[in-house]
């Protein structure tokens, strides 16, 4: 059975991204996370939908931010 939610330093080893990072992308509201106790949690579907984002660096200019929801990309252009 696949396991439903993982630590930020199991998401960080997953990834292959620091620890810190993935802090800093769930402060930010990019990647969502439940606290739990001291530790945050983060589902095996928004570590998926995190990983298919497109690249939030690309024409800043043409991204607005939005409200993330379960299941959703945190960014979408202003053409949509």
């Amino acid at each position: 059975m696949k396991r439903l939610a993982y630590s930020a330093a199991e998401v960080s080893a997953m990834i292959g991204i620091p620890y810190q990072t993935v802090l800093a992308e769930i402060r930010a509201k990019r990647l969502i996370a439940r606290r739990i106790g001291r530790e945050y949690r983060i589902h095996r579907d928004i570590i998926e939908d995190y990983l298919k984002c497109p690249d939030q660096k690309k024409d800043l200019e043409s991204i607005t931010i939005r409200k993330a929801t379960p299941g959703s990309c945190f960014v979408k252009t202003a053409a949509e």
